[in-house]
C-alpha cells in the first residue's frame, strides 16, 4: 500500500488455521530435513512448512508447520502429521 502496489488477496482461505511445532529429533538422520520436506509436501500439499534455518539438536524447535481449512480438528491432525513426518517419525 505504501509503495502503490496493489493489495492481496483478503478473503479467508478457511475457517481454522492449526500449526504444530517440529522439534529436532536425535539418530543419524536428524538433521536431514532437506530429504522428508518432499515426503512431507507429497504426504499434504495444502501443509506450508516454515523451517528456522537453525541448527537440529534434540528438543530444539527447528520450525512449525500450519494447515489452513474448515475443520479445526482435521487442521490439527494434517499439521501434527506433517510435523511429525519432518521430524523423522513414523506415521
Amino acid at each position: 500500500a505504501v509503495l502503490g502496489w496493489p493489495l492481496g488477496e483478503t478473503t479467508l482461505a478457511g475457517e481454522a488455521t492449526a500449526m504444530a511445532n517440529a522439534l529436532g529429533g536425535a539418530g543419524p538422520e536428524a538433521d536431514n530435513l532437506a530429504c522428508r520436506l518432499p515426503q512431507v509436501l507429497a504426504m499434504d500439499p495444502g501443509a506450508h512448512v516454515h523451517l528456522y534455518g537453525k541448527s537440529v539438536r534434540p528438543g530444539r524447535k527447528i520450525g512449525h508447520v500450519t494447515v489452513v481449512g474448515d475443520d479445526i480438528a482435521e487442521n490439527r491432525r494434517r499439521a501434527r502429521a506433517a510435523a511429525d513426518l519432518l521430524q523423522g517419525e513414523p506415521l
